[in-house]
Protein backbone atom coordinates (compact mmCIF):
# COMPACT_ATOMS: atom_id res chain seq x y z
CA UNK A 1 0.00 0.00 0.00
CA UNK A 2 1.16 3.54 -0.68
CA UNK A 3 -1.41 6.06 0.44
CA UNK A 4 -0.47 9.64 -0.30
CA UNK A 5 1.56 10.93 2.65
CA UNK A 6 -0.57 14.03 3.17
CA UNK A 7 -3.76 11.95 3.14
CA UNK A 8 -2.37 9.40 5.61
CA UNK A 9 -1.09 12.12 7.96
CA UNK A 10 -4.45 13.92 7.84
CA UNK A 11 -6.42 10.74 8.58
CA UNK A 12 -4.07 9.67 11.39
CA UNK A 13 -4.34 13.12 12.94
CA UNK A 14 -8.14 13.01 12.84
CA UNK A 15 -8.09 9.54 14.46
CA UNK A 16 -5.80 10.82 17.25
CA UNK A 17 -8.04 13.84 17.78
CA UNK A 18 -11.15 11.64 17.97
CA UNK A 19 -9.49 9.36 20.52
CA UNK A 20 -8.40 12.32 22.65
CA UNK A 21 -11.88 13.82 22.48
CA UNK A 22 -13.44 10.52 23.57
CA UNK A 23 -11.10 10.33 26.59
CA UNK A 24 -11.75 13.97 27.53
CA UNK A 25 -15.50 13.43 27.40
CA UNK A 26 -15.18 10.29 29.55
CA UNK A 27 -13.11 12.24 32.09
CA UNK A 28 -15.73 14.99 32.07
CA UNK A 29 -18.52 12.48 32.80
CA UNK A 30 -16.47 11.09 35.67
CA UNK A 31 -15.85 14.59 37.04
CA UNK A 32 -19.52 15.59 36.90
CA UNK A 33 -20.68 12.47 38.76
CA UNK A 34 -17.95 12.90 41.36
CA UNK A 35 -19.14 16.45 41.98
CA UNK A 36 -22.74 15.28 42.22
CA UNK A 37 -22.24 12.24 44.46
CA UNK A 38 -19.75 12.23 47.34
CA UNK A 39 -19.55 8.42 47.57
CA UNK A 40 -18.65 8.27 43.87
CA UNK A 41 -16.01 10.95 44.46
CA UNK A 42 -14.40 8.82 47.17
CA UNK A 43 -14.22 5.77 44.90
CA UNK A 44 -12.76 7.77 42.02
CA UNK A 45 -10.21 9.46 44.26
CA UNK A 46 -8.89 6.12 45.51
CA UNK A 47 -8.90 4.60 42.03
CA UNK A 48 -6.85 7.51 40.73
CA UNK A 49 -4.16 6.68 43.30
CA UNK A 50 -3.71 3.11 42.03
CA UNK A 51 -0.72 3.89 39.82
CA UNK A 52 0.98 5.82 42.63
CA UNK A 53 0.31 2.98 45.07
CA UNK A 54 1.92 0.48 42.67
CA UNK A 55 4.98 2.70 42.36
CA UNK A 56 5.28 3.01 46.14
CA UNK A 57 4.94 -0.74 46.55
CA UNK A 58 7.71 -1.28 44.04
CA UNK A 59 10.07 1.01 45.93
CA UNK A 60 9.28 -0.20 49.44
CA UNK A 61 11.33 -3.39 49.13
CA UNK A 62 11.52 -6.43 46.87
CA UNK A 63 10.67 -9.05 49.50
CA UNK A 64 6.99 -8.15 49.89
CA UNK A 65 6.36 -6.69 46.45
CA UNK A 66 4.23 -9.57 45.14
CA UNK A 67 2.11 -9.56 48.27
CA UNK A 68 1.58 -5.79 48.11
CA UNK A 69 0.69 -5.91 44.44
CA UNK A 70 -1.82 -8.70 45.13
CA UNK A 71 -3.41 -6.57 47.85
CA UNK A 72 -3.59 -3.55 45.54
CA UNK A 73 -5.14 -5.68 42.80
CA UNK A 74 -7.79 -6.97 45.17
CA UNK A 75 -8.53 -3.46 46.46
CA UNK A 76 -8.79 -2.18 42.90
CA UNK A 77 -11.28 -4.95 42.10
CA UNK A 78 -13.37 -3.97 45.12
CA UNK A 79 -13.37 -0.31 44.07
CA UNK A 80 -14.47 -1.14 40.53
CA UNK A 81 -17.27 -3.30 41.92
CA UNK A 82 -18.30 -0.43 44.20
CA UNK A 83 -18.25 1.99 41.24
CA UNK A 84 -20.45 -0.42 39.29
CA UNK A 85 -22.94 -0.58 42.15
CA UNK A 86 -23.03 3.22 42.40
CA UNK A 87 -23.57 3.67 38.67
CA UNK A 88 -26.49 1.25 38.85
CA UNK A 89 -27.82 2.98 41.97
CA UNK A 90 -27.84 6.40 40.32
CA UNK A 91 -29.23 5.15 37.01
CA UNK A 92 -26.19 5.22 34.75
CA UNK A 93 -24.98 2.48 32.36
CA UNK A 94 -22.00 0.37 33.42
CA UNK A 95 -19.81 1.79 30.65
CA UNK A 96 -20.65 5.41 31.47
CA UNK A 97 -17.03 6.23 32.27
CA UNK A 98 -15.61 4.45 29.24
CA UNK A 99 -14.48 6.55 26.27
CA UNK A 100 -16.93 6.35 23.36
CA UNK A 101 -14.56 5.55 20.52
CA UNK A 102 -15.76 5.57 16.93
CA UNK A 103 -14.25 2.12 16.40
CA UNK A 104 -14.67 -0.45 19.18
CA UNK A 105 -11.98 -2.72 17.69
CA UNK A 106 -9.02 -0.32 17.66
CA UNK A 107 -10.24 2.41 20.06
CA UNK A 108 -9.57 4.96 17.29
CA UNK A 109 -5.86 4.15 17.14
CA UNK A 110 -6.15 2.90 13.55
CA UNK A 111 -4.32 -0.31 14.47
CA UNK A 112 -5.78 -3.67 15.49
CA UNK A 113 -3.75 -6.77 16.29
CA UNK A 114 -0.63 -5.24 14.82
CA UNK A 115 -2.26 -4.33 11.49
CA UNK A 116 -4.09 -1.33 10.07
CA UNK A 117 -7.68 -1.48 11.30
CA UNK A 118 -10.45 -1.75 8.75
CA UNK A 119 -11.88 1.57 9.96
CA UNK A 120 -8.68 3.40 8.97
CA UNK A 121 -8.51 1.55 5.65
CA UNK A 122 -12.06 2.65 4.91
CA UNK A 123 -11.39 6.26 5.84
CA UNK A 124 -8.21 6.36 3.77
CA UNK A 125 -10.08 4.87 0.80
CA UNK A 126 -12.81 7.47 1.25
CA UNK A 127 -10.29 10.33 1.24
CA UNK A 128 -8.37 8.87 -1.71
CA UNK A 129 -11.63 8.48 -3.63
CA UNK A 130 -12.46 12.14 -2.96
CA UNK A 131 -9.29 13.29 -4.71
CA UNK A 132 -9.44 10.64 -7.47
CA UNK A 133 -11.99 12.39 -9.65
CA UNK A 134 -14.41 9.45 -9.50
CA UNK A 135 -17.04 11.43 -7.61
CA UNK A 136 -20.46 9.78 -7.40
CA UNK A 137 -19.44 7.23 -10.03
CA UNK A 138 -17.54 5.29 -7.37
CA UNK A 139 -20.83 4.25 -5.73
CA UNK A 140 -22.82 3.86 -8.94
CA UNK A 141 -20.40 1.73 -10.94
CA UNK A 142 -18.98 -1.31 -9.18
CA UNK A 143 -18.00 -4.84 -10.10
CA UNK A 144 -20.94 -6.07 -8.04
CA UNK A 145 -23.60 -4.19 -10.01
CA UNK A 146 -22.14 -4.83 -13.46
CA UNK A 147 -24.98 -6.85 -15.00
CA UNK A 148 -23.88 -9.41 -17.56
CA UNK A 149 -27.50 -10.20 -18.40
CA UNK A 150 -27.54 -7.22 -20.79
CA UNK A 151 -25.20 -9.22 -23.02
CA UNK A 152 -27.12 -12.50 -22.98
CA UNK A 153 -28.76 -11.94 -26.40
CA UNK A 154 -25.54 -13.16 -28.00
CA UNK A 155 -23.57 -16.00 -26.38
CA UNK A 156 -20.21 -14.98 -27.83
CA UNK A 157 -20.68 -11.40 -26.59
CA UNK A 158 -21.72 -12.69 -23.18
CA UNK A 159 -18.67 -14.96 -22.99
CA UNK A 160 -16.39 -12.11 -24.05
CA UNK A 161 -17.74 -9.72 -21.42
CA UNK A 162 -17.61 -12.42 -18.74
CA UNK A 163 -13.96 -12.99 -19.70
CA UNK A 164 -13.15 -9.25 -19.52
CA UNK A 165 -14.92 -8.89 -16.15
CA UNK A 166 -12.85 -11.74 -14.72
CA UNK A 167 -9.61 -10.34 -16.11
CA UNK A 168 -10.24 -6.86 -14.69
CA UNK A 169 -11.07 -8.28 -11.26
CA UNK A 170 -7.85 -10.30 -11.36
CA UNK A 171 -5.97 -7.15 -12.39
CA UNK A 172 -7.14 -5.43 -9.21
CA UNK A 173 -6.07 -8.33 -6.98
CA UNK A 174 -2.58 -8.48 -8.48
CA UNK A 175 -2.03 -4.73 -8.82
CA UNK A 176 1.17 -3.43 -7.24
CA UNK A 177 4.04 -1.09 -8.05
CA UNK A 178 5.84 -4.01 -9.65
CA UNK A 179 2.81 -5.66 -11.29
CA UNK A 180 0.86 -2.92 -13.02
CA UNK A 181 0.28 -3.47 -16.72
CA UNK A 182 -1.48 -0.76 -18.70
CA UNK A 183 -4.80 -1.63 -20.33
CA UNK A 184 -6.60 -0.34 -23.42
CA UNK A 185 -10.37 -0.79 -23.34
CA UNK A 186 -11.89 -0.50 -26.82
CA UNK A 187 -15.51 -0.68 -27.93
CA UNK A 188 -18.49 1.26 -29.15
CA UNK A 189 -20.55 3.57 -26.96
CA UNK A 190 -22.44 2.02 -24.05
CA UNK A 191 -20.71 -1.36 -23.96
CA UNK A 192 -19.49 -1.03 -20.36
CA UNK A 193 -15.99 0.47 -20.64
CA UNK A 194 -16.63 3.37 -18.27
CA UNK A 195 -18.49 1.20 -15.76
CA UNK A 196 -15.72 -1.37 -15.49
CA UNK A 197 -12.88 1.15 -15.50
CA UNK A 198 -14.56 3.06 -12.65
CA UNK A 199 -15.12 -0.20 -10.76
CA UNK A 200 -11.48 -1.13 -11.28
CA UNK A 201 -10.24 2.30 -10.17
CA UNK A 202 -12.38 2.19 -7.01
CA UNK A 203 -11.16 -1.30 -6.14
CA UNK A 204 -7.51 -0.33 -6.64
CA UNK A 205 -8.03 2.68 -4.35
CA UNK A 206 -9.44 0.37 -1.66
CA UNK A 207 -6.22 -1.64 -1.89
CA UNK A 208 -4.34 1.51 -0.90
CA UNK A 209 -3.09 2.97 -4.17
CA UNK A 210 -3.19 6.53 -5.49
CA UNK A 211 -5.58 6.65 -8.47
CA UNK A 212 -6.71 9.51 -10.70
CA UNK A 213 -9.68 9.23 -13.04
CA UNK A 214 -10.73 11.81 -15.63
CA UNK A 215 -11.95 12.24 -19.17
CA UNK A 216 -9.50 12.97 -21.97
CA UNK A 217 -11.14 16.36 -22.55
CA UNK A 218 -10.69 17.42 -18.92
CA UNK A 219 -7.12 16.14 -18.75
CA UNK A 220 -6.01 18.12 -21.80
CA UNK A 221 -7.90 21.18 -20.52
CA UNK A 222 -5.78 20.96 -17.35
CA UNK A 223 -2.59 20.75 -19.40
CA UNK A 224 -3.73 23.75 -21.44
CA UNK A 225 -4.51 25.72 -18.29
CA UNK A 226 -1.09 25.00 -16.80
CA UNK A 227 0.64 25.97 -20.04
CA UNK A 228 -1.19 29.19 -20.86
CA UNK A 229 -3.18 30.45 -17.84
CA UNK A 230 -1.68 29.28 -14.55
CA UNK A 231 -0.36 32.02 -12.26
CA UNK A 232 3.24 31.77 -11.04
CA UNK A 233 2.44 30.52 -7.54
CA UNK A 234 -0.72 28.59 -8.43
CA UNK A 235 -0.65 24.79 -7.93
CA UNK A 236 -0.39 22.67 -11.06
CA UNK A 237 -3.55 21.01 -12.32
CA UNK A 238 -1.76 18.44 -14.47
CA UNK A 239 0.95 17.23 -12.07
CA UNK A 240 -1.35 14.63 -10.53
CA UNK A 241 -1.59 12.80 -13.86
CA UNK A 242 2.12 12.02 -13.60
CA UNK A 243 2.23 11.43 -9.83
CA UNK A 244 -0.59 8.89 -9.38
CA UNK A 245 0.10 5.17 -9.39
CA UNK A 246 -2.84 4.42 -11.70
CA UNK A 247 -4.24 6.90 -14.22
CA UNK A 248 -7.58 6.18 -15.88
CA UNK A 249 -8.34 8.20 -19.02
CA UNK A 250 -11.95 7.94 -20.15
CA UNK A 251 -13.18 8.68 -23.69
CA UNK A 252 -9.84 9.13 -25.43
CA UNK A 253 -10.55 10.39 -28.92
CA UNK A 254 -13.37 12.77 -27.95
CA UNK A 255 -10.89 15.60 -27.33
CA UNK A 256 -9.93 18.13 -29.99
CA UNK A 257 -6.83 16.51 -31.47
CA UNK A 258 -4.20 19.08 -32.38
CA UNK A 259 -0.46 19.55 -32.05
CA UNK A 260 -0.73 20.58 -28.39
CA UNK A 261 -2.98 17.74 -27.21
CA UNK A 262 -0.98 15.21 -29.21
CA UNK A 263 2.24 16.43 -27.59
CA UNK A 264 0.65 16.27 -24.11
CA UNK A 265 -0.70 12.77 -24.70
CA UNK A 266 2.63 11.41 -25.89
CA UNK A 267 4.50 13.04 -23.01
CA UNK A 268 2.01 11.63 -20.50
CA UNK A 269 1.95 8.10 -21.94
CA UNK A 270 5.70 7.94 -22.51
CA UNK A 271 6.65 9.40 -19.12
CA UNK A 272 4.39 7.03 -17.22
CA UNK A 273 5.65 4.09 -19.28
CA UNK A 274 9.28 4.98 -18.55
CA UNK A 275 8.50 5.33 -14.83
CA UNK A 276 6.65 2.01 -14.72
CA UNK A 277 3.28 3.58 -13.83
CA UNK A 278 0.07 2.00 -15.03
CA UNK A 279 -2.67 3.52 -17.17
CA UNK A 280 -6.17 2.45 -18.18
CA UNK A 281 -7.39 4.11 -21.37
CA UNK A 282 -11.00 3.85 -22.60
CA UNK A 283 -11.86 4.74 -26.17
CA UNK A 284 -14.70 4.30 -28.64
CA UNK A 285 -12.12 4.11 -31.41
CA UNK A 286 -10.86 0.92 -32.99
CA UNK A 287 -7.16 0.16 -33.46
CA UNK A 288 -7.49 1.34 -37.07
CA UNK A 289 -9.12 4.62 -36.00
CA UNK A 290 -6.47 5.18 -33.34
CA UNK A 291 -3.75 4.80 -35.96
CA UNK A 292 -5.49 7.36 -38.15
CA UNK A 293 -6.20 9.87 -35.37
CA UNK A 294 -2.83 9.85 -33.58
CA UNK A 295 0.75 9.91 -34.83
CA UNK A 296 2.97 6.85 -35.00
CA UNK A 297 4.71 7.52 -31.66
CA UNK A 298 1.45 7.46 -29.72
CA UNK A 299 -0.06 4.55 -31.63
CA UNK A 300 3.13 2.56 -31.13
CA UNK A 301 2.89 3.00 -27.37
CA UNK A 302 -0.84 2.19 -27.27
CA UNK A 303 -0.55 -0.85 -29.51
CA UNK A 304 2.73 -2.16 -28.10
CA UNK A 305 2.59 -1.44 -24.37
CA UNK A 306 -1.14 -1.65 -23.52
CA UNK A 307 -3.05 -4.92 -23.16
CA UNK A 308 -6.20 -4.57 -25.32
CA UNK A 309 -9.70 -5.64 -24.30
CA UNK A 310 -12.38 -5.26 -26.94
CA UNK A 311 -15.88 -4.67 -25.51
CA UNK A 312 -18.67 -6.07 -27.64
CA UNK A 313 -22.45 -5.86 -27.65
CA UNK A 314 -25.15 -3.28 -28.20
CA UNK A 315 -25.50 -0.01 -26.29
CA UNK A 316 -26.37 -1.10 -22.73
CA UNK A 317 -27.49 2.39 -21.79
CA UNK A 318 -30.13 2.30 -24.53
CA UNK A 319 -31.25 -1.15 -23.39
CA UNK A 320 -31.73 0.19 -19.86
CA UNK A 321 -33.77 3.13 -21.13
CA UNK A 322 -36.01 0.87 -23.19
CA UNK A 323 -36.57 -1.45 -20.22
CA UNK A 324 -37.60 1.36 -17.86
Amino acid sequence: MSYRDDIYISVKRSFDENAQKARREADERRRRLSEKYSDMAEVEAELSQTALSVFKAATDGRASLDEKLAQLKERNRELLLRRSELLQKYGYPQDYFMPEYGCKKCSDTGTFEGKMCICMKNELAKRMTQISGLGILADKMTFENFDLSYYCDNQSEYDNMEFILGKLKAYVESFSKENNDSLLLLGTTGTGKTHLSVALASAVIKRGYYVIYNTAQNIFADFEYDKFKRAQNEPSRSEKYFDCELLVIDDLGTENVNQFTTSCLYNLVNTRYCEGKAMIINTNLSHKELRTKYDDRIFSRLAGEFKPFVFTGKDVRMKKLLMN
